[in-house]
């Protein structure tokens, strides 16, 4: 979704509004990432720094950004919520049993993930106490003992219904 990342940040360039972002990791993907940024006229307003960990990763910009296409449930959700980063993602996956549906964009749509960022941008304290609200949240629905009590109930409801199968 990196590139779908790119043409929202194209679209919101060619807008007027002046606009810089910063994308983290390694891949096979990058080098064709970076020549869609510069032939969108980006190259000055996005850095690839390659892969670097969350923490010094989330001290780089204001917003989190998670344009996947597909995914299971990916950590840097958790990890974006725990450091108070205020979060626009692609409604695949996990994903949205922890964001609300403001929060989510369709998968590879970048007008969408366009009006998304502006949005979060242009009420960014909101956004921002969003995230603090969110992280507290967090700690208390998502810490080691909650997490072990719901596996625990998944079970029980699992054996009490009789649906139980002995796996060899």
């Amino acid at each position: 979704g990196v590139d779908v990342l790119i043409s929202a940040l194209e679209r919101l360039a060619a807008s007027g509004r002046r606009i810089s972002a910063t994308i983290t990791g390694d891949g096979v993907d990058r080098a064709e990432f970076e020549a869609q940024a510069k032939t969108a006229g980006l190259s000055g307003s996005i850095c690839f720094t390659g892969a670097l960990a969350a923490r010094k990763a989330f001290r780089l910009g204001r917003l989190m950004v998670v344009p996947s296409r597909a995914e299971s449930f990916p950590y840097i959700i958790l990890e974006a919520i725990a450091a108070h980063k205020p979060l626009i993602a692609s409604k695949v996956g996990g994903i949205g049993e922890v964001l609300p549906p403001d929060a989510l964009v369709p998968p590879g749509n970048a007008e969408k993930l366009a009006t998304a960022i502006t949005a979060a941008l242009d009420d960014f304290s909101q956004q921002q106490n969003i995230a603090n609200l969110r992280a507290a949240s967090l700690k208390t629905s998502s810490n080691a003992a909650v997490m072990a009590e719901n596996i625990c109930r998944f079970y029980a409801d699992c054996l009490a219904s009789g649906k139980a199968r002995k796996v060899a």
